[in-house]
């Protein structure tokens, strides 16, 4: 009966020791996850890659790049759509952001 005992003690452990490395696996992932969705955050929604610099007006959506903003506004006959709400736009803004 002790050894029966003993053994579910220990199986209990295990499986404790399991689930502290499942959570903090878990926290690890949800972490690096939320940094990743921060620095998204910042990213021209056209090219995913240079930081946004511009708000098209009048939708107000910061956005984009200047140099995704020059490929969208390359063409003066063109209606210019803004690539968050379609929408078109009439003017854009530079946007300076302290944190950068």
């Amino acid at each position: 009966k002790v050894m029966k005992e003993f053994k579910q003690v220990m199986n209990d452990r295990a499986l404790a020791r399991r689930i502290e490395l499942f959570k903090a696996k878990k926290r690890a992932l949800l972490l690096r996850k939320l940094q990743e969705e921060k620095e998204d955050a910042t990213k021209c929604v056209v090219c995913l890659v240079t930081p946004k610099t511009h708000l098209l007006q009048p939708c107000g959506h910061y956005c984009i790049c200047l140099g995704c903003l020059k490929e969208i506004t390359g063409d003066v006959a063109s209606v210019h759509i803004c690539p968050m709400c379609r929408e078109p736009f009439k003017s854009s803004q530079r946007v300076w952001d302290a944190g950068r």
